[in-house]
């Protein structure tokens, strides 16, 4: 059976014409499946399940959580940014709402909006996919803080041609409306579509892709001319109706269009998961390091510090998050019960375990079942902000996790000259995790800034390079 599915899929990708995106049932697709098909081959899928499954509506948004913040984007594919959107304006998700379905509304897409702070009585009741239920990138200090998040947009809306950062994939669910989609992905642009030096590439490739100029790629015609016939890429294109799940893989440039009957209402979240590591560190981690120049070390660890004294390390979201996907820094959900109940967005993220176990980002919204205390005001440095020597907390929210820690120790080994300037990921996670657990063990008490001082300075004395070998005297040769 999985060999007459490949067969169909490479017949798909031979043709003149843009390729279909597959649309599997959620209750046959396992995730053993949904691996072999899709996320080993890289390709989109749409996932539908049962008809009866019940959903809300943007009235059911507007009325139990409408008090939160979104932020509204005007759809101008003119000005070349990311997704063919112009500039931000925060509002409250209602008053989105009332713009979106009024009748003559402009074009609007609205993000950010946070489920988990804004819409508990939505995530309570939600439910996970078991393919994306092993999801790591929730757990991460470096992920978005908005996750899952809310995506509204209005009728005949769109978003451009782009890849979400770092190259993660990630889900959508459609609660409302319908959207067509349009996927490149990764292993068909690359070599085919890109290049600074081929004037009829439509992308800039490396490790931050994006379109050179504005393209429509709803314009079927115009795309499977000049990128199906004369480039041999596949191009997939798909629709999705509400209820519907989208997987969009690694590196994939994507874009939705919202019909012109109704405008969409949808919930989206990046992940990763093991499956993955392999795709996000070949594809985007290690060209990053190489485009960054300079020391591989410090390139991986987005510089160095040392303990005490200021080093030119920088927060850096995308470098953070492979240190994270290498395995650098600590998993908490390796140590840790899983959820009594994962499938359900509320238990995953906001159960006493795993995430709340070791203090990391997700663990400050476990507090109590107050929803007021889910999440609190969180100040992270600016984009690319030059780390103090002393600032373990990355997330700015006064705590300091082990994924905080592991990030200082990876810039520390840098900064002493622990482990050779070649070293890679894995070399990098072998040195960090023996240190993290001599330091905190896994499991271990949340430690005071106190302990934490006390500790590092124990250990720095043998972060010291080993002396090189003596030379031997002539008289010995």
């Amino acid at each position: 059976m999985e060999r007459l599915w490949l067969v169909a899929a490479l017949a798909a990708r031979c043709s003149a014409e843009l390729s279909a995106i597959a649309v599997e049932s959620a209750e046959t697709l396992t995730v053993k499946k949904f691996r072999a098909r899709y996320v080993r081959h890289q390709l989109p899928v749409i996932i539908r399940p049962s008809l009866n499954a019940p959903n809300w509506t943007h009235l059911d948004f507007k009325r139990m959580c409408g008090a939160g913040p979104i932020t509204r984007y005007e759809v101008q594919p003119e000005l070349n940014q990311w997704g063919g959107l112009g500039v931000g304006v925060p509002m409250e998700l209602d008053k989105m709402i009332e713009e979106l379905y009024a009748k003559n509304v402009r074009t609007y897409y609205g993000f950010g909006f946070d489920l988990k702070c804004g819409c508990p009585p939505f995530t309570e009741k939600a439910e996970l996919l078991k393919v994306f239920e092993e999801d790591r990138y929730k757990h991460s200090e470096f992920g978005k803080s908005n996750w899952p998040e809310l995506i509204v947009g209005s009728r005949d809306s769109f978003t451009a041609l782009h890849v979400d950062k770092g190259m993660m994939p990630f889900w959508l669910k459609l609660i409302e409306g319908e959207k067509d989609f349009r996927v490149v992905p990764l292993p068909e642009w690359r070599g085919k579509l890109d290049g600074a030096d081929d004037a009829g590439a439509p992308f800039v490739g490396g490790p931050f892709p994006s379109l050179k100029a504005p393209f429509d790629a709803f314009d079927d015609a115009l795309v499977e001319r000049r990128w199906i016939q004369e480039r041999n890429a596949s191009v997939y294109a798909g629709t999705m109706e509400a209820g519907d799940w989208m997987y969009i893989p690694v590196g994939a440039f994507h874009g939705a269009k919202n019909n012109l009957r109704t405008p969409s209402v949808s919930m989206s979240g990046n992940y990763w998961d093991k499956t993955h590591r392999r795709q996000i560190l070949e594809n985007f981690c290690e060209p990053m390091v190489a485009e960054r120049g300079g020391s591989p070390l410090r390139a991986r660890t987005m510089g160095a510090r040392g303990l005490g004294i200021p080093g030119e390390a920088a927060h850096t979201t995308s470098g953070f998050i492979c240190l994270d996907v290498a395995g650098v820094v600590a998993d908490p959900t390796e140590v840790t019960k899983k959820p009594p109940s994962p499938a359900t967005i509320d238990a995953v993220a906001f159960s006493a375990a795993p995430v709340c176990a070791e203090a990391t980002r997700a663990s400050k919204t476990c507090l109590a079942a107050q929803y007021a205390g889910r999440c609190p005001d969180r100040a992270p440095p600016a984009k690319g902000a030059t780390l103090r020597a002393g600032d373990l907390d990355l997330a700015g929210d006064g705590d300091v996790s082990r994924q905080e820690l592991g990030v200082f120790l990876a810039q520390a080994a840098a900064f002493y000259g622990a482990l050779p300037d070649d070293a890679s990921y894995d070399d990098l996670k072998a040195w960090v995790q023996a240190e993290l657990s001599a330091i905190w063990p896994p499991g271990g008490p949340q430690m005071s800034h106190y302990a934490l001082d006390r500790a590092l300075a124990n250990r720095a004395s043998s972060w010291t390079p080993p002396a090189p070998p003596k030379k031997k005297k002539a008289a010995e040769l």
